[in-house]
This record gives structure tokens, sequence and C-alpha cells, in this order.
């Protein structure tokens, strides 16, 4: 019956289980990326627009950490060190920007930190350039719909533009896409299968739409990604503009390709899963933009667009005297789209079902330069035949409401008109704080309402460098970063969401029960409730800086149906401390972390090497030898046995006081001897061997 208890005692011991208790947690970057170059179809010889190089990465933290930079294809190696809230920059050059649509390439570029960071790629060229923000591979996903422009032309034609990246091998990717690309016909469908590190421009086709050019029927946005793993994708324009501006200024055209006033749109897409049904739009701001000019079509406000991922898709807009929504849209189906041409005003957007939306700065230029331009249209060295002053515009990607998040951290680039944009519930105000002043402080004035709305928005100025927003605890806001160049014939802008909240909304919860053996761990994940769609594991995560003298393993599962997971740490070395951090997560954010730490077994003996000497036949001679345990943090050590390594018949060991467990710091004696047999030459010898709980140690030698 005793022995009953102990061994009850024993196994619940080495079972615990994490009860039905998880925390909430915002996840806004990650620790592992891939991303490529997207397609920039530059003017003939444009320059760099500064420095030496035109792509920079982007790379930040809200803490001290490590990355690691890798683009296999040209051999592309590089470790840097960020601080926490500052961007390291980590310039390239444009070798692995594809340039043949539809030809599978191996030019992805990974980025692996040991925490979580943020990346984005900022892409500046004289006239041409953009930035797009990461998402971490965690949180990329296998279905995707996409937001372009139709067919452009200036010395050439510029096609809108995709870009599958894979991050894992045998990835079957499918596309179906809304206009024709040079190798599938629009409404048809192209299957491929991609490694990982692999990517793959798609355009659209030129030959089908020369005749065609700006118009909306050569645009490929709604086109439907497929994929049997998750991928990333990259979604715009090559170099293209809207309003719709003619390709080259009179009266030579050949000579003055408006270049200038195009830009590459360029934005990596949250998967379908992380749309959402309600929006909130800002006017964004310039410093100088005079709107409505009488020889441009749609040259007021933005340009909203929303692409139905479903059939029976409305789309509702608040008025703009906040006097209650209207139905803005026809019904849409999966794929069509809904252009809100010239948005001057914050706009509130709700949808019956999940849409992608986006917001396109408009392509600016201050005057129509006629045929007939002479010496008196030429000021401050603007050439004849040109505009004073022209601007580009560039592609934001909407967070949905329920995806805004509580910390951003963003970089400005040198030489331009920088700006922050940011929406956020109007009782957020005092909660908020922008590089680390209150949000009323820095802004004040600044904070202007969305009619009807219990939300309120910015768009301001900021200086070139690093900055950050922070929330208090439950607060949120969505952010956007942007800036502009606008000069005679020198044309620049970029824009990119600055942060997501890529944790979904679910009434959930997780637990872990696991069973540890010397020091040997094997765990699951379970999440609940059963019967919630919802409620899914996302991740079972650890980090190389949380895992010391362990192997780590964790069962493959899929995260749009997996509620269980089962993972594994082995230790490596059995005589050695060990410890790791296990976090197992949902997709709603929630998690449980558990820390392992084993303390090996470590036995002393005293005296560790006996000589018991000459001895005649029959003469039998016994020691003492202490045994204590000197084990680390608390270890209660089991001596099982302890035996002789050659068992030599010389040697005996008299006590009989084992098996047993002793205290940290508790002691036993233990009395062995020995008995001289018939003479012999040479010296005998043997050794004791401790059997402990986890190991066996060799511990005194005999002689």
């Amino acid at each position: 019956m005793k022995h009953s208890i102990l061994l009850a005692m024993f196994f619940a011991l080495l079972l615990t289980v994490t009860a039905l208790h998880s925390q909430q947690q915002e996840i806004t970057e990650g620790k592992e990326y891939w991303l490529g170059i997207p397609h920039c179809r530059l003017a003939p010889n444009e320059p760099i627009r500064f420095g030496e190089y035109p792509i920079m990465l982007w790379l930040s933290s809200k803490v001290n950490t490590t990355a690691k930079i890798t683009a296999e294809a040209i051999g592309f190696i590089k470790s840097v060190e960020i601080r926490a809230n500052r961007t390291t920059i980590v310039e390239m050059n444009d070798i692995l920007m594809p340039k043949v649509s539809e030809e599978i390439l191996p030019y992805g570029i990974h980025v692996v930190s040991e925490d979580p960071i943020t990346v984005a790629v900022y892409m500046a060229y004289k006239w041409s350039g953009e930035a797009f923000r990461c998402i971490p591979i965690e949180w990329l996903g296998k279905k995707y719909i996409t937001t372009n422009l139709y067919l452009d032309q200036t010395n050439d034609y510029k096609p809108p533009q995709i870009m599958i990246i894979a991050t894992e091998n045998n990835t079957s990717v499918s596309y179906r896409p809304a206009a024709n690309t040079v190798k599938v016909k629009k409404g048809q469908t192209r299957s491929v299968t991609m490694q990982k590190g692999e990517v793959m421009l798609i355009e659209g086709d030129i030959e089908s739409y020369k005749n065609l050019k700006r118009e909306w029927v050569t645009d490929l946005t709604g086109t439907f990604i497929t994929a049997s793993k998750p991928i990333a994708v990259l979604s715009g324009h090559t170099k293209g503009a809207f309003p719709r501006y003619q390709r080259g200024m009179p009266p030579n055209y050949v000579e003055r390709w408006a270049n200038f006033m195009r830009n590459m749109l360029i934005e990596m897409l949250w998967p379908i899963e992380f749309l959402g049904n309600e929006y909130i739009s800002a006017p964004i701001k310039y410093f100088d933009r005079p709107r409505g000019r009488s020889f441009a079509v749609d040259d007021f406000g933005d340009l909203i667009r929303f692409v139905a991922v479903e059939d029976n898709t409305d789309i509702y807009q608040m008025r703009n005297d906040g006097s209650g929504f209207k139905k803005i849209s026809p019904t849409l189906k999966a794929g069509e789209w809904f252009n809100v041409t010239n948005q001057e005003y914050p706009g509130y957007y709700r949808s019956t079902k999940p849409v992608l939306a986006a917001q396109y700065g408009k392509s600016w230029m201050n005057e129509q330069v006629p045929s007939g331009a002479d010496e008196k249209t030429k000021s401050n060295q603007d050439e004849i035949q040109n505009p004073r002053r022209n601007g580009q515009g560039m592609l934001l990607i909407l967070a949905p409401i329920d995806r805004w998040c509580g910390y951003a951290q963003f970089r400005s680039p040198q030489g331009m008109d920088n700006f922050v944009y940011m929406t956020f519930e109007e009782h957020s105000l005092n909660h908020l704080r922008f590089d680390g002043q209150p949000l009323t402080a820095k802004f004040g004035n600044a904070i202007m309402p969305v009619a009807g709305t219990k939300y309120v928005y910015i768009t301001e100025t900021v200086a070139a460098g690093d900055h950050y927003i922070e929330a208090d605890s439950g607060y949120k806001f969505a952010g956007y970063a942007y800036g502009n160049w606008d000069y005679t014939k020198d044309g620049f802008a970029y824009g990119y969401p600055v942060g997501i909240n890529y944790a979904s909304t679910c009434d959930d919860s997780i637990y872990v029960v696991d069973k540890e053996l010397c020091g040997d761990v094997t765990g699951t994940a379970y999440v609940v409730p059963a019967d919630s769609s919802c409620a899914l594991l996302f991740s079972i995560k650890s980090s190389s800086s949380q895992i010391e003298n362990y192997d780590f393993d964790v069962q493959e599962f899929d995260r749009e149906k997996a509620k269980v997971a089962n993972y594994w740490l082995k230790i490596i070395d059995i005589k050695k401390y060990a410890k790791a951090v296990i976090t197992s997560m949902t997709r709603s954010g929630k998690s449980v972390t558990r820390t392992y730490e084993y303390y090996p077994e470590e036995i002393k003996a005293e005296p560790e090497f006996i000589h018991f000497g000459r001895l005649k036949i029959g003469e039998k001679v016994c020691k003492d030898i202490k045994f204590t345990n000197v084990s680390k943090g608390n270890v209660l050590l089991e001596f099982k046995s302890l035996k002789q390594k050659f068992n030599k018949p010389e040697f005996s060991i008299e006590s009989n006081v084992l098996p047993k467990t002793l205290k940290p710091g508790e002691s036993i004696m233990i009395t062995v001897c020995a008995t001289a047999l018939p003479e012999t030459p040479k010296v005998v010898f043997d050794s004791l061997i401790a059997e402990l709980k986890c190991y066996s140690e060799t511990l005194v030698r005999l002689e």
C-alpha cells in the first residue's frame, strides 16, 4: 500500500498541467521573413536617388537583438545588430529583381532574428520607388486577392504586377488572373510548384492590351492566388499613375517621356483571413498640391478601392455629414472591385463580407503644358513643355479596424517631405504617444474627427529618421508612413502601413499538459473550446536565446485546422544544466509559456581514491566513503545503487543503505572492503559506479 502511494505521488510530479489560463498578446512582429524585390520598370538610364544602392531593408525591434539576412542566389550573407526603437539599414543592389513574367527564380531574401523584429523594404531610384512592410512567415497565408492598376505607358509599356515568394519546399501555387498575363488568359488557372526561397513575377500581358492602355480592363485587381503552404505575395504596379496622364510632354513626346509622373506601386498583401469588414481612411496630406485641375479628370482626393473575396458583398460608407451609412457599391461578386474615385474627406466604411481595402495616393502636376509652350512658361529653371511642378502617387493597404495595434516603429527617409497618418478612437487620445510624447503635445490641433463616428485621425509632417508610436494597454490605432518629393520632372513618393496586429479575435484559450523525465519533456498544447471554428493553434515556439542544452522539436500541424499538437525537448548532455522557454499560442494571440529547467544530479565522493596497500592472503581491510548530494537547484538525488565497474572479487561493498534519496547537502557513509586473494604479481584495481535516477557516474578508484 505504501509503495502504491509513493508511485502515485511520483507520477503526479511527472505530470504537470497548466490550467485553462492564457495571456492575450498583441502580435506585430516576427522572427523570420521571406521577401522579394518587385519589378520596377525604370526610365532609360534612371539613376539611384541617393547613395550607392537603390534597395534598403529597414529592420527594427522593441528590444536590442540581432538578425541575419541571406540571399543565397548572390551569396549575400550579413549579420546585423538592432537597437530598440531604432532602424538598422541593410543596403542591397537590384540584382535579385526579376524582369520576366511567370518564370520561377531562386531570388528570395531570408531574414531571421533572435527576437521579434519588423522588416520593411524601401526602394529609391530617381523617379521610381516605394516602400512595403513585410509579413512574418508565421502569419503568411495560403489565400490572397490582389489590388493593382491598369496597363500604363511612357517610353515603353508599364504593366501591373504580382510577385509570389515561397517559404517552404514543394509548395503548389495556383493563380487565376483577373486580366490576361503573359502566360495565362483572364479567368483561367495556372498551377506551378515552387521551392523555399523561390520567387515568381506575374505581369499583365502587354500584347493583349496595347490598344487599351490606361483602361480598367487591363487591371489585374481581383486575381485570386492559392497555395498548399504559406506564401508571401506582393501586389501593385511596375510603374503607373492615377489619374490618367499622357505618356509624354508635348510637342516632342519621344524626348520627354513622363516617367517622372509615374511610380512603382507595391505592397505586401494581407492574407484573406486577415481582411475585415470595417475600415477607416483619412485624406492624404501634401505640402502644396492644388486639386481639381480642369485638365486632369479625377484629380480630387484619393482613390479608395475595395476588392471582394466573396459573392454578395456590399460596401457602405458613412455620409460626410455623419448622418448615417449609405450603400455606395453594386453587389459585388468574388474578385470584383469598387472604387471611391475622389475621396476628399475621412471615410468610415463597412462591408457585408470581408474585403481588401486599398488607398492610392494620386499623381499630380500643377498645370497642363500645351503644345505651343514657349519661353513665357519658363520659370525657376523649369524647362518649357513641362509642368513647373509634379508629383507621384503611392499605394497603402488599409488595416481593418479589428487588426489595429498598440505599437509600431517606422522610418522616414531623408531628402523628401515625410508624413504620418494615424486613425484611432477619440477616447484613446490620452493613451497614445509618438516618440515618447503624448499625442496631444506632439500634434495638438491637428487631431480631426471622422464625422458621425467615434474615430479621429491625424495626418502630419514628421522629420526624417526613426519614429515609434505606442499605446497604453487596451488602446489601438492604425498607422501609415508616407512621403513625397514634388518638383520639376523629379517626382517621387512612397507609403506603407507601419503596424498591424496579426492576432485574430476569438474567445478561446490554450493550456499545456506536459511530462518531464530526467530533463526530457513531452508537451501537448490544447486549444479550447473544441467546437469553436476560430479557436485554432497557431504556433509552438522558442528561440536559440531561450534554449540551452536542449534539442527542440514540434509536431507538424495545420494552422487552419489544428487544436492540438505535441512538442519535445531532448537533453543534449544529461550531466549539464538545461533550460528552455516554450510558448504555445492560438491565432487570437492567447498564449501559455512554460519554462523548463533541468538541474543534473551531482554526487561527490570522499575520498575519490582508496589504496588498500599490500595485504596478506586472507587479510581484509574496510574503509568508509562519504557520498554527498552536491546538486544545484534543490535537486533530490536518487541514489539507486553502488556497484563495481569490473566486479573484481577482491573488493566488496558492505553497507546495505541503498537505494536512498538524499536531500540537498545530505550525506551517507558506505563501507567498502578489500580482501587479499591468492598472490598476483599485478596490482588489483576497480572503480565504484553510483547509479542515479538519470545516469551513472564513476566516482571512486579502488586499488
